[in-house]
């Protein structure tokens, strides 16, 4: 994987810092491409998958590495938000 002339780990080092103070966790796949995990919660320790099989070689530009995190953030939003509904719907169903 050759970014921008970015360098694997100074690509999961951006994408990484760019979810602190939240852990933040990028493997890169024998294909190149790379698997993120995100803390579910600050201090938690419990990792959710954000992106799966995350495609490098369309990062041409700082705007497309800013898309791509602003991508996994939301994906990791609408999964707390799905998380806490899921939730609320069972300790409302337990009462």
């Amino acid at each position: 994987m050759r970014t921008l002339g970015l360098s694997p780990l100074e690509l999961r080092s951006i994408i990484e810092k760019a979810f602190l103070p939240l852990q933040c966790r990028c493997e890169e796949a024998a294909d190149s491409s790379l698997n993120v995990w995100v803390e579910q919660q600050p201090d938690s320790g419990r990792m959710e998958l954000v992106g799966k099989g995350v495609g490098t070689q369309e990062l041409r530009s700082s705007r497309d590495i800013n898309d791509l995190i602003a991508r996994l953030r939301k994906q990791r939003n609408q999964s707390n938000q799905s998380n806490q509904n899921n939730a609320t719907s069972r300790r409302h169903a337990a009462s």
